[in-house]
């Protein structure tokens, strides 16, 4: 892959030079070059893992030591295309939430030359005499340009690393022509395993991790090998497994030598083109017998996903199966991931009918499903999944799915999809099948629907909505790019194309003092996205006029496209960002110009509606719990009185409903405007803990009522029939969390007028008397300020003490909400 990347680094090379700014490098190390990120970006994975920036290619070492898992990679983290190649860093304690640590190796800082692919090991015994301290030592085989294989090692648990002295090692040639190292150990020998891209696949053993010997070749595959030992069918039976960086694969035996392969082969393990370069986590010490395999996911072009680039699959289990095609390896995903799931549901054995969907009701973009079809007498030639923009089809006749064979199994079909922002992985029959691709899900579009062109027998169904992995809650923004029709530019500004470091490859410079950058929106908070590098110079930000950001500065030694300004708790109404250079730089920057890569826009924080609200209405015997620190505000409500029900009126398109999981509740139906929209959801677990028990977005921006209603149902192993109640959350994707006016002068209709924030004035459109009719929401407080600004005399509203007709209309000079 390194060498069919190489076209672009000249191409970027070539763009550099002829813009009047270049590339730059940090220094110091460990480095951290990340600008912060909410993880929230268009097509960014929400449980699959991505770097916080850059761009990302084949996953190198993946180990595991004393209840932390380690993930390392081929990564860029200066620019979204292929370049000076670092090992990026992320480490997890369950193999589902990462965390993006520093740089592990830096070319030309803590090791020589960039650092193409390669593999780590845990060196538990010492073998290599480089643990120093009383930490076992964490070594690194891999491939430097114009030096070979060379050895980086850890004795600090891969905080930082350091180049063995004795660099390169004798394994491969002296340059990357040879490369991508997987290191193993066998046991049966005691000796160290090194596989590496040279002529096919070649073989080298070592006692030290030092000193290594060619024992042989298996002249097949490109790049990046694996090897990896499995149990035929879970029995005692085993075989090694040899593959390449395309997961094409062959089985055979392994003596520690000679790797001699079975008949037939090569085999696909994943059946597309994104999914390349995996590894599977180093196994001489991790914590179970399972071998747990990540690959790159490559699909998204350069510049389409802002402030990184690709990403990692889900980890998967392999395993090898007796399938009616003969032995061969499965993937599925591991089961941590039902640690993810916060809503599901369960369908037994039925007819689907023609049409029918049976996902309706469902709106996500993250999920996880499965359904399991027996094929025997169906009418249905099709079963169509649309997620989406995106169509899957089951093909009866021709026995295909995304166009690659899935063929029955004692009759039956099982077809299981893991759909993120920008992800779709399929697994069929249990693995037989694997694909896993990149995909531009149209980012506003959550519905999901599984339906057939005829009859067929569904014998289960199962949804899983996945919660993300990510810290905090992800909004739903709008991307601007520069060449938007919308944007206004005055002044000189000249367009860049072709360049990976931008979003869609695009951006604008130019540094005439007092040019702008301009673009008008709909929302409450807005982002600012240009470049940092060594000869930019300063701006200033408006909103609607308003000096909002002075002198920002965009110098740095390190070349990057970051946020450089945001605001939020803006009016839900219309505004105009205004971006304006200054002619002002840093003393350190070598010039004035301003480069836009793009805007981003959005709504404001969904509102919360407690238990104890007063809007929310109880049926049946509910008793309040106070002084609990699980719940929102520390109370809850709970009951089990059959059929009874609570329920929220909300304005909004979407709303979750919040309650406890434990071992004696029972279950819930959930309906919308009274259409059952969520049945049977099972809220026992013997983990007690407030769990989102509901989801739904896409309703239409209008009234709506949400009910929860006891079933009596339960869980067999449940002690009762409780549901607890803690609170809603609903929303608008557009607006959410605005405050809400009603004047007679307006015809009596609602209207959304301003979110939570400071205000020195009123926003545009809005009435004089707006605080006539002003609706408070509970947990919300306003103060407005007489005069003077904030300093002035002061009133204080909440929704129990709301505006009673007090004159402070006509003097107020500023107010707060929150």
């Amino acid at each position: 892959m390194k060498a069919k990347l190489l076209a672009s680094l000249v191409v970027m090379l070539l763009a550099f030079s002829i813009y009047p700014f270049y590339m730059t490098y940090a220094a110091a190390y460990p480095e951290f070059p990340y600008a912060a990120t909410n993880y929230d970006e268009i097509y960014r994975p929400q449980y699959h893992f991505s770097p916080q920036g850059g761009w990302m290619n084949d996953i190198n070492g993946v180990w595991y030591y004393n209840g932390t898992y380690h993930m390392s990679y081929q990564h860029y983290p200066h620019g979204l295309a292929w370049d000076n190649m670092h090992w990026g860093h992320a480490t997890s304690t369950d193999m589902i939430h990462w965390v993006q640590k520093p740089i592990m190796l830096e070319p030309d800082v803590n090791v020589t030359g960039m650092c193409y692919s390669g593999s780590t090991v845990v060196d538990v015994n010492n073998t290599s005499g480089l643990k120093n301290g009383s930490n076992p030592v964490f070594v690194t085989l891999y491939t430097a340009t114009k030096k070979g294989t060379c050895i980086a090692y850890s004795n600090d648990l891969g905080a930082t690393w350091q180049d063995y002295p004795g660099n390169p090692v004798a394994v491969g040639g002296p340059n990357e022509a040879t490369r991508d190292p997987k290191v193993f150990w066998h046991a049966p020998t005691s000796k160290w395993v090194c596989i590496i891209w040279e002529n096919g696949m070649t073989f080298y053993t070592s006692t030290n991790l030092k000193n290594w010997t060619k024992v042989s070749n298996f002249n097949w595959g490109f790049e990046c090998p694996d090897m990896f030992e499995l149990a035929v069918d879970g029995g005692s039976i085993k075989k090694w497994v040899l593959m390449d960086a395309s997961s094409s694969y062959y089985i055979g035996s392994f003596n520690g030598i000679t790797f001699t392969p079975d008949a037939g082969g090569p085999y696909r393990m994943d059946t597309c083109d994104h999914f390349y370069a995996s590894q599977t986590f180093s196994m001489n010490n991790f914590p179970s017998n399972r071998v747990i395999q990540m690959g790159w996911m490559r699909g998204f072009a350069v510049g389409k996903t802002p402030n990184w680039t690709h990403n990692a699959s889900f980890p998967c289990e392999l395993k090898l199966k007796t399938l009616p095609e003969g032995v061969r390896v499965t993937r599925t995903p591991i089961s941590e991931i039902s640690s993810l799931y916060d809503a599901i549901q369960h369908w037994g054995t039925q007819t689907l009918t023609s049409g029918t969907n049976l996902f309706a009701g469902k709106f996500s973009k993250c999920f996880d499903i499965e359904a399991v079809f027996n094929v025997s007498g169906a009418t249905a030639t099709q079963i169509n999944f649309q997620i989406a923009n995106r169509t899957i089809t089951y093909n009866l006749t021709n026995k295909t799915i995304l166009g690659k064979t899935l063929n029955p199994i004692n009759n039956q079909v099982k077809i299981r999809m893991l759909v993120d922002w920008g992800e779709l992985e399929l697994f069929g029959n249990d693995g037989q099948l694997s694909y896993s691709e990149n995909f531009a899900f149209t980012p506003s579009n959550h519905s999901i629907s599984m339906t057939a062109n005829g009859n067929i027998t569904l014998v289960s169904a199962d949804y899983r909505n996945l919660k993300r992995i990510w810290p905090g809650t992800a909004l739903q923004k709008t991307y601007v790019d520069d060449a938007a029709s919308g944007i206004t530019y005055s002044g000189t500004w000249n367009a860049v194309n072709n360049d990976g470091i931008y979003l869609n490859n695009t951006c604008h410079y130019g540094n005439t003092t007092n040019g702008y950058i301009q673009f008008t929106f709909n929302g409450t908070q807005v982002e600012w996205y240009g470049l940092k590098n060594n000869d930019l110079g300063m701006a200033d930000v408006y909103i609607d006029g308003v000096l909002k950001g002075d002198n920002i500065d965009c110098y740095s030694t390190t070349r990057a496209v970051q946020k450089l300004f945001s605001i939020s708790g803006l009016s839900n109404a219309s505004h105009t960002i205004k971006v304006v250079v200054t002619g002002a730089k840093n003393g350190s920057s070598a010039n004035t110009y301003l480069v836009h890569d793009y805007f981003t826009y959005s709504g404001s924080s969904q509102p919360m509606v407690d238990d104890a609200d007063s809007g929310v209405a109880y049926n049946g015997t509910w008793n309040a719990i106070n002084n609990d620190p699980i719940y929102y505000n520390s109370t809850c409500h709970v009951g089990n009185t059959t059929n009874g029900y609570f329920q929220y009126t909300f304005t909004g398109t979407q709303v979750d409903w919040y309650g406890l999981k434990n071992v004696d509740l029972g279950m819930a139906d959930v309906y919308i405007d009274n259409v059952l929209r969520g049945d049977n959801i099972d809220c026992y677990s013997t983990t007690r803990a407030v769990h989102k028990l509901f989801s739904i977005s896409g309703l239409p921006n209008a009234s709506h009522t949400i009910k929860v209603v006891v079933t009596g149902a339960k869980n067999a192993a449940s002690s009762n029939t409780y549901l607890v109640h803690d609170y809603f959350v609903y929303a608008t994707e557009s607006s959410p969390g605005v405050i809400f006016y009603q004047d007679i002068n307006y015809g009596g209709t609602a209207s959304p007028v301003i979110v939570k924030g400071n205000y020195s004035s009123l926003p545009s459109g809005v009435p004089n008397d707006w605080m006539s009719s002003l609706k408070i929401p509970s947990g919300w407080i306003v103060e407005v300020y007489e005069h003077g600004g904030f300093g002035g005399t002061k009133w204080t509203f909440t929704a129990d003490t709301p505006w009673v007709g007090s004159d402070c209309n006509d003097k107020m000079s500023s107010f707060k909400i929150y």
